[in-house]
């Protein structure tokens, strides 16, 4: 949600050091913009939950972060976030974590949150199946053989 303002001076600082940290490390232009929108809408979050520090941020912190964001709608398209989405939320805080430990010196202890599915598993045609579909392909001429 790029549209949301940190009150925290402490959390307004870590987003922008954060960017910078990504943008140094050579990350592309579009993780660089992307990931602290994301770490924006988790420090929210944590404003709102009374959280004022990051040193007080808890493995509970995160997993309500991440069932907030499950059950809240997408604003741009309706219905609720994708899994993709969430997945990208998901690599943020890990990116933050390590942005957090290399920079800072802060050891978070994150438990990994479920990753969510993209994508419908795929299906095999059967022989019968492609069969079908190249007399459909050839209609009146005679299936290669």
């Amino acid at each position: 949600m790029k549209k949301l303002t940190l009150q925290n001076p402490a959390y307004r600082y870590l987003e922008e050091s954060f960017k910078e940290w990504l943008d140094i490390l050579g990350y592309a232009p579009t993780t660089v913009y992307n990931l602290p929108i994301h770490i924006r809408e988790l420090l929210h979050y944590l404003e709102s939950q009374g959280v004022q520090n990051i040193r007080s941020l808890a493995p509970a912190h995160l997993e309500a972060h991440y069932e907030n964001l499950k059950t809240r709608s997408n604003q741009r398209r309706g219905g609720g976030l994708s899994g993709a989405h969430l997945n990208k939320h998901q690599q943020a805080i890990g990116k933050f974590t390590a942005y957090l430990r290399q920079v800072r010196q802060q050891d978070l202890k994150v438990h990994h949150l479920h990753h969510e599915t993209t994508s419908p598993t795929m299906t095999s045609l059967s022989q019968a199946e492609i069969s079908q579909l190249y007399e459909a392909t050839y209609q009146n001429k005679p299936h290669p053989k």
